[in-house]
């Protein structure tokens, strides 16, 4: 447990040639130490950044990253990759996804690379990877399984169909039909 590692780690501080940096999430981490607390004791905020106190020296707080950070990351990943992505993509379905770290921007941005290269290999019919409104198809395909897998397993085992699904949405469901007709199950 995260409590028994730290009571572990303890016996190494103190060399005067080393420094340890633990990357750790705060709050993730006064919970564990707190369901591994059997009295009350660290109920009490005081007592349980006391505790943490005992353990670090010092804490350097990171602030969470910006929309406008995370949106300039998005697209500094677009340079490093070997297949396009276009820009859109980042602006009307990863940014608009809602993932607040760069790590998770970064997978989904590769994992909407790859499925747009698999449609392309395969060649799936019903999926123009050259279309930049399948791309975002695509996109969201990608955040459904990140994010919804129970969701997506449905979608594509045929237990919800996209047609109802996105079918009210549609401003003119006529340019899309066709789509949608090669997509249902």
């Amino acid at each position: 447990t995260v409590y028994r590692t730290l009571i572990a780690l303890k016996s190494f501080f103190g060399h005067p040639q080393c420094t340890y940096i633990v990357p750790c999430d705060e709050e993730a981490l006064y919970r564990h130490i707190q369901a591994a607390d059997e009295g009350e004791y660290l109920e009490d905020e005081s007592n349980k950044r006391d505790f943490l106190a005992k353990f670090f020296e010092t804490q350097i707080r990171i602030a969470p990253a910006t929309e406008s950070s995370l949106r300039e990351f998005a697209l500094k990943q677009l340079e490093d990759l070997s297949v396009e992505v276009e820009e859109s993509v980042i602006q009307d379905v990863i940014m608009p996804a809602n993932f607040r770290t760069p790590r998770r921007i970064k997978q989904l941005i590769n994992r909407t690379a790859t499925l747009r290269e698999l449609a392309r290999e395969r060649e799936v019919e019903s999926i123009s990877p050259d279309s930049e409104d399948h791309v975002k198809f695509i996109a969201k395909l990608a955040v459904l399984q990140e994010d919804f897998p129970d969701f997506y397993s449905d979608l594509v085992e045929g237990r919800v169909s996209l047609r109802a699904l996105v079918s009210p949405y549609l401003d003119d469901p006529a340019p899309r039909s066709q789509l949608l007709d090669r997509l249902e199950p």
